[in-house]
C-alpha cells in the first residue's frame, strides 16, 4: 500500500540545505547534474526552454521569495 508523505516548503528547503552542507564537508560544491537526458525535449517544452521549473525562491507566482 502506497503511503503519501507530505512536507512543507520550509522542510524541503532545510533538507536541501543539510544535503548541500554534507557535500561541502567532503569537498564537493554541489550535487552532480546530468548535462542532458532522454527527457530533454519534453522538459524544455514544458518549462519554456529550460530543463526544470525556476526554483529561485518564488513559489506559485509569489514574487516575495
Amino acid at each position: 500500500m502506497a503511503r503519501e508523505i507530505r512536507i512543507t516548503w520550509e522542510e524541503w528547503k532545510a533538507g536541501r540545505a543539510a544535503r548541500r552542507e554534507t557535500l561541502r564537508k567532503y569537498g564537493l560544491d554541489s550535487p552532480s547534474r546530468r548535462s542532458s537526458s532522454s527527457s530533454d525535449k519534453r522538459l524544455r517544452k514544458a518549462f519554456d526552454g529550460k530543463r526544470a521549473p525556476d526554483f529561485s525562491g518564488s513559489r506559485n507566482g509569489d514574487k516575495r521569495g
